[in-house]
């Protein structure tokens, strides 16, 4: 498998157990998940533009 997707899922998986340990934290706090959701969109449609670029 590519390194770069292993990086991209690795990023995935970072970002849902950050989101997971904040809702623990301050389960209260509704836009940090957004904010988790765009960075992860934003690196993958990076990383797609890489690849196929």
């Amino acid at each position: 498998m590519n390194y770069k997707a292993l990086i991209t899922i690795g990023m995935w998986i970072l970002g849902a157990v950050c989101v997971w340990v904040m809702k623990k934290i301050e389960p209260d706090n509704k836009i940090y998940p957004v904010w988790a959701l765009f960075i992860a969109l934003a690196f993958t449609g990076f990383a797609l533009y890489d690849w196929l670029g």
